[in-house]
């Protein structure tokens, strides 16, 4: 029987923690933990496969958190979450060695392409003793940027529709009281 690999998910919101735990329990052993001293605590004592880490954690925070695993266990592939990321945020997890940043509210089949990624990834070099293969920083950035200047346009679409209906309702509302005040005079 093949052994699964172990899963240690942080975060300090327990309704995250269960819905990934209940999305990866069939593939995977998986430890929750709410706090980034109880994860830092796990991996020194237990090896992990992965590490799932949300970024707004009670205590140290999710980098800080990051920034201990990696001088623990250099090469524990780690999957940053957030709900309230920046680009900051996200580039500094990428410099600090995360393999993957995912936003919340994620996409199931992202999260798990995102694990079996991080831990395929993690196998493979543990076999072939291949070194780390840096993220092409850049990259990943002009990705984001590009996904908030799309929620942008979203956003200004949305204000232009606002707008433009705003003039409408106000446009008809003196139509209807300059038609019914000349009514009223004829």
């Amino acid at each position: 029987m093949e052994q699964k690999n172990s899963i240690l998910l942080v975060d300090d919101d327990v309704s995250v923690l269960e819905s990934v735990k209940e999305i990866l329990k069939q593939e995977y052993n998986i430890m929750t933990v709410t706090t980034g001293e109880e994860a830092i605590e796990i991996i020194k004592r237990e090896p992990q496969d992965l590490v799932i880490l949300d970024v707004n954690l009670n205590g140290i925070s999710g980098i800080e958190t990051l920034e201990i695993i990696r001088s623990i266990e250099r090469d524990l592939p780690v999957i940053m979450l957030s709900g309230m990321n920046t680009i900051k945020t996200v580039i500094k997890s990428i410099k600090l060695g995360a393999n993957n940043f995912i936003d919340k509210p994620f996409n199931i089949n992202d999260l798990r392409i995102a694990v079996n990624e991080a831990i395929d990834g993690n196998n493979k070099k543990a076999i072939n003793k291949v070194p780390e293969v840096s993220i092409d920083v850049e990259q990943f950035a002009e990705k984001y940027v590009q996904n908030v200047m799309k929620d942008d346009m979203q956003l200004k679409n949305a204000l232009k529709m606002f707008k433009e209906e705003y003039i409408n309702f106000i446009f008809n509302k003196f139509r209807n009281k300059f038609e019914h005040t000349n009514t009223i005079i004829k």
